[in-house]
């Protein structure tokens, strides 16, 4: 019983090991033969930052009083709207990214 019991485990053993090698055979084998799939792209160069402007921005911004309000209620010279449109102007090619030119406003 006891010699049945050892030649199982070994066996077994000896399964998990093909196993393993097997597995690590195959992962060799993918990462050996793997490509980029990646697109070429050329770099983009930025323009330097004015961070003092940026800065002068955001401070013009804060200093707008927002409070939540439903849209039911916002009227075109709500605080809100102000908000909005000096945001628009104080970063318009950001704005102009992310936003399509012919896109409704909300408000």
């Amino acid at each position: 019983m006891k010699q049945k019991r050892k030649t199982t485990v070994r066996r077994v053993l000896a399964v998990m090991l093909i196993v393993l090698l097997l597995f690590a055979g195959i992962l060799s084998w993918n990462y050996l033969t793997f490509s980029s799939r990646q697109l070429k792209a050329q770099a983009v160069s930025l323009p330097p930052l004015d961070t003092h402007s940026i800065f002068e921005r955001f401070v013009e911004l804060i200093k707008i009083r927002t409070v939540s309000t439903p849209m039911s209620r916002i009227s075109p010279d709500s605080e809100l709207v102000r908000f909005r449109e000096h945001l628009i102007d104080s970063f318009q090619q950001l704005h102009a990214a992310i936003y399509l030119p012919n896109r409704k406003r909300l408000w």
